[in-house]
């Protein structure tokens, strides 16, 4: 074999692995955000009574109507990284977090009658709130 085939055969290789890697990480993204909407919102919107104890409001049917969008979308798309959090709000909402609490905190909020807020809070800054939906 030639000193050009194996410098062919290696790139082609090299490829084939960045695709595979890349593939990978795309199945074990996807497989989080399934896990989020089958562990977690799916379970809260059959068994509300489990935030009796925590004298929280349990989530609404519109706050898991939209979390259950956004979780289905991210997941089909693959264009956002898993939340670190996936929290009931205690007023009826759903949260999804991002971040270091020590840095930046990123937060994606579904209110009790379905809105949608983006909430970006810095370490010692003051924290930026648009309403997405």
């Amino acid at each position: 074999m030639s000193v050009t085939s194996l410098r062919s055969l290696r790139a082609r290789r090299r490829a084939t692995d960045d695709l595979l890697s890349c593939s990978l990480e795309q199945k074990d993204l996807r497989d989080g955000w399934d896990s989020i909407i089958n562990w977690k919102l799916i379970e809260w919107g059959l068994r509300p009574d489990r935030f009796d104890d925590d004298e929280i409001i349990p989530p609404t049917p519109a706050a898991l109507d939209e979390a259950f969008y956004e979780a289905r979308l991210r997941r089909d798309e693959a264009s956002m990284p898993l939340p670190d959090w996936v929290v009931p709000s205690g007023d009826g909402g759903i949260a999804f977090r991002w971040g270091n609490p020590g840095d930046v905190l990123r937060s994606l909020e579904f209110t009790d009658s379905g809105e949608v807020w983006f909430e970006e809070i810095e370490q010692c800054g003051t924290p930026k709130r648009y309403r997405v939906k």
